[in-house]
């Protein structure tokens, strides 16, 4: 009976060890995605909130947000915040400003901006947006991060993410 049960413990114990490497790695990503959806959110209303002009506040309010973050989310994590209106003859980039954490150069999902051609919206913005009425402007707060799996069985989970909150 010991010898049974020894080659039943050798059978099962390599599919209980995936089925909770996985249910880590799974809670893992769903913890980052909620932190990341969070932050973006956070952002939002720390923004739209603030007494001064976004130029004025972008370096606090970013500071704010990666000390809220956990230590991988600083690492491996960027924030941009674009403002964005309506001058009569559709969207434009108002101003954005950015904050990346270690070496995560990640570009915005909603506009490309730099000094030579200024600030182009992307497809994604354009379905993004509500109607904007002239003269209206809306405060877009991305949170990206570069998910990397702890196991590499699980590599497909990996990628960049990002959460855009629209104010």
């Amino acid at each position: 009976m010991r010898g049974a049960a020894l080659v039943e413990l050798a059978l099962l114990l390599p599919m209980l060890l995936l089925l909770a490497l996985g249910m880590a790695e799974l809670g893992r990503a769903l913890e980052a995605r909620l932190a990341l959806e969070g932050m973006s959110r956070a952002g939002a209303e720390l923004a739209a909130a603030g007494a001064l002009p976004l130029r004025e506040s972008s370096d606090g309010l970013m500071e704010t947000l990666a000390a809220t973050a956990s230590p991988e989310l600083r690492a491996n994590g960027a924030i941009v915040i674009t403002r964005i209106a309506d001058a009569g003859n559709g969207p434009i980039v108002l101003e954005q400003y950015r904050w990346d954490g270690g070496d995560a150069r990640m570009t915005s999902a909603l506009a490309q901006c730099d000094a030579a051609s200024g600030c182009m919206l992307s497809d994604e913005a354009w379905r993004r947006l509500p109607p904007l009425s002239e003269g209206a402007s809306v405060l877009a707060v991305e949170a990206h991060y570069r998910y990397a799996p702890l196991f590499s069985l699980f590599s497909g989970l990996a990628g960049e993410w990002c959460a855009i909150t629209l104010l």
